[in-house]
This record gives structure tokens, C-alpha cells and sequence, in this order.
């Protein structure tokens, strides 16, 4: 088995394990005092559709090139500088959808107060306990993390369904508590019934508007104000939807939950690993050297740089590529943004966009060479939704036909 393993829960968002399907994407944390998982939908974007064209452009290409032609280059440069940018300046940005916070109740004390803003030490914090292991099963797209507590196994086993559209938690060995967070920016939060909390908002004037819902189908034990409680033997269906995609986000999110869990939880695992595994077994790259799973990962890397040598990351690192592409993009989801389809922050850097100098390139460099083609689909029908647009910009600021 390919996996990513730790004895320690993240302590930052970089540290944290990917989960994805395409529409729906989640770091996991692991942590056993508060277990995080911070959410994301592909189609959650800032505002609506913005009209950037400067008006000045095309009428002052003729002055620049004349400028450019007689060597006359900062002048050219100080000219497209004004006429040339659009405005504004900014384009919309791909915001996180929210945070689930999984609190254990053999842990410490959690007051929910100010949970997502303050960002405290608790979020990262790991009580003492035996057996620590989090773990990201890279052929098969499940994340777990398991560890010993007052002499109980407590494990938490997740994924994301790109059958389903759903994300699965399946929790074990210890009472537990269910949070939505999403700070300041969040509009709208209610129980629809004694087992399922719904999240509703939109990302800024004439943006997406958005649903997320999660909801206990084992295990419940009722919800008071905006936490979920849960026993020992739980398991959680957690589903998103915009308007991108539907007129109705709310019901559309909670028809995923009502189909996925009259699957159940044995049914919606075996679907997604069929899916996921057959996707991740089309190519691998075997490099022979000295099996080194045993060692944790983090250990592994900090070897390398002390100068050791280790061929077996070579490998991991080429399955966990191809792992980060087809888990961010799939047929019928938008592709793979600056960050593939994870974000956690509302003013990202570089707006987490599809940066098409390069990085969009980049993203994709393995999706033939390394059998992803599908992978692909997302792209070329969001340049295919995008030419329209194209097309009129680049006949009103450069007289292209486009």
C-alpha cells in the first residue's frame, strides 16, 4: 500500500492530508483533542462574473508599438501600463466552503467560542496517548487516524466519494461532537432535523450561492444549538452543492445525503475504492530499493536531508502526484485552480485562480503522460465555457478576432 503516515496529528494546515473528488475537497488534521477538517467546494468563488475590459486599450496598442518601434521602451511600458490593465485590478477569488470540527469527549474541555477565529493552540494540541497514527492511503483515497484513549481503540476512517458526491466519516471508541465553523463569513446556520446541521450562504454580491450539510446516519444522539452529538459507533455523511451547478443548492446537498445514506456506509466505501483504485492503478512507477514503509513519513524526509538516501520516496512521491490530480480534478467538476481544489484561506495567494502563465500547465503535465487522461475533461470544458468571453475581450482591447 502507497500511504502517507505520521505519529503526530498536523500542526498546520500544510501538514494536514488531502481528500478530494473533484467537486469537493478536505485537509485532515488528525488531532485528537479537536479533529479539523477544513472543507472546500470547486465551484465556490467570489462574486459573479466581472466586465475587466479597459476602454482605452485597443485605441493606444497602435501608440505603444509606434513607441516600441522607435526604442522608446519605458515610455511604451508607462503607456501600456495605463491603458492596458484591466480594471479592476483584482479578479475573484476561490474561497474555503468551512471548517468541521470533530471534538472527542475523552479530550479536554473545548469552549466553541471564537473556535475558527482565534486559531489557538488547541486546534494542534495532542493529549498523550499510545499507538498515535494518522495515515493517508494513497491507492484507495481513504484518510484515517487511529490512537489508544483510556484503553479504548478510537479511529476515524474518511473519504470522498466521486461516485456519491459525498464525504464519509466514519468514527469509533469515543463519544464525539460535530462543529460547522465558518468565521465571520458565515450567513446562515440551522438544524433541518435532530440529525443534520445545514450550513447556507453566497460568497459576496451575485456570487455562488452555497449548502453545505452534514449529517449523522448512525449513531446520532441529537443537536443542541449548533453541535451534533454523537456516540462511540457514529458515522457522518457530509454533502456540498452551489448554484454553479443547480437552481436549488439546498436540496440538492440534502438529496445527496438522503441517496448516499440509504446506501450505507459499507456500500458507499466499496463504491468509492472501486472508483478511486482503479484510477490510481493504471500506472505506478517501482523503483527497486529497501522497503522503508514501516518508517514514518516526516522521518523519512528529515533522513534525506541529513543526507541518507531513500529510493523508496521517489516512488511515493510520483503515486502521490497522481493522487493530488485525480482527486482535484474529475469529469464534470471544475479543474484543478493554483491549488488543486484545497484552500483555507478567503484572500488566498493569487487569489488560488487558474493561473494560465504557468501553473495551470503544471497541473496537468501528468494527465497523459502518467494515464489521467479524464483528468483532462474538467479543463478542456472550462476553456470551451470560457471562449465566449475570450473571444469579446480580445476584439474590445486588442481589435483581435480571438
Amino acid at each position: 500500500m502507497n500511504r502517507l503516515w505520521y505519529t503526530n496529528p498536523a500542526n498546520d494546515w500544510n501538514s494536514a492530508l488531502p481528500l478530494g473528488n473533484g467537486f469537493m475537497g478536505a485537509m485532515c488534521f488528525g488531532g485528537n483533542i479537536i479533529d479539523r477538517f477544513q472543507l472546500n467546494a470547486d465551484s465556490l468563488w467570489y462574486g459573479g462574473y466581472r466586465d475587466r475590459i479597459n476602454p482605452d486599450a485597443k485605441k493606444n496598442i497602435p501608440e505603444i508599438r509606434r513607441l516600441i518601434s522607435k526604442g522608446k521602451i519605458s515610455e511604451a511600458e508607462k503607456l501600456a501600463d495605463l491603458s492596458m490593465a484591466a480594471i479592476p485590478d483584482f479578479q475573484s477569488h476561490y474561497e474555503p466552503l468551512c471548517d468541521l470540527f470533530i471534538i472527542p469527549e475523552s479530550g479536554e474541555k473545548i469552549s466553541l467560542f471564537g473556535l475558527r477565529d482565534s486559531w489557538s493552540d488547541r486546534i494542534y494540541k495532542m493529549r498523550p496517548c499510545d499507538d498515535y497514527v494518522r495515515q493517508l492511503d494513497i491507492d484507495n483515497g481513504v484518510h484515517k487516524v487511529s490512537y489508544m484513549a483510556k484503553e479504548a481503540c478510537c479511529e476515524r476512517e474518511s473519504f470522498i466519494s466521486y461516485p456519491d458526491n459525498v464525504m464519509v466519516i466514519k468514527n469509533s471508541g469515543e463519544k464525539i461532537s460535530v462543529v460547522i465553523e465558518r468565521s465571520v463569513y458565515m450567513d446562515s446556520l440551522r438544524k433541518i432535523d435532530e440529525n443534520t446541521l445545514c450550513m447556507e450562504g453566497q460568497a459576496g454580491a451575485d456570487g455562488a450561492k452555497y449548502c453545505f450539510c452534514v449529517r449523522a446516519v448512525k449513531g446520532s444522539l441529537g443537536i443542541i444549538g449548533r453541535t451534533l452529538f454523537c456516540d462511540e459507533d457514529s458515522v457522518l455523511l457530509a454533502a456540498t452543492q452551489t448554484s454553479f451547478y443547480c437552481e436549488n443548492p439546498f436540496e440538492a446537498a440534502v438529496g445527496i445525503l438522503d441517496s448516499a445514506e440509504e446506501k450505507g456506509f459499507e456500500k458507499l466505501k466499496e463504491r468509492h475504492i472501486a472508483d478511486f483504485s482503479e484510477i490510481m492503478n493504471r500506472c505506478k512507477l517501482n523503483i527497486d530499493c529497501p522497503p522503508k514503509n514501516n518508517i514514518p513519513t516526516d522521518s523519512r524526509l528529515k533522513a534525506i536531508q541529513s543526507g541518507k538516501e531513500d529510493i523508496g520516496l521517489v516512488n511515493l512521491s510520483f503515486s502521490y502526484g497522481r493522487y493530488l490530480l485525480a482527486a482535484s480534478s474529475r469529469e464534470g467538476s471544475l479543474p484543478a485552480n493554483l491549488q488543486g481544489i484545497w484552500n483555507d484561506r478567503f484572500t488566498p495567494v493569487w487569489d488560488s485562480k487558474f493561473t494560465i502563465n504557468i501553473n495551470t500547465q503544471m497541473n496537468y503535465w501528468p494527465a497523459e503522460s502518467c494515464n489521467l487522461s479524464k483528468t483532462h475533461m474538467p479543463l478542456f470544458e472550462h476553456i470551451k465555457r470560457m471562449y465566449p468571453r475570450g473571444r469579446n475581450a480580445a476584439e474590445k482591447m486588442y481589435g483581435a478576432r480571438g
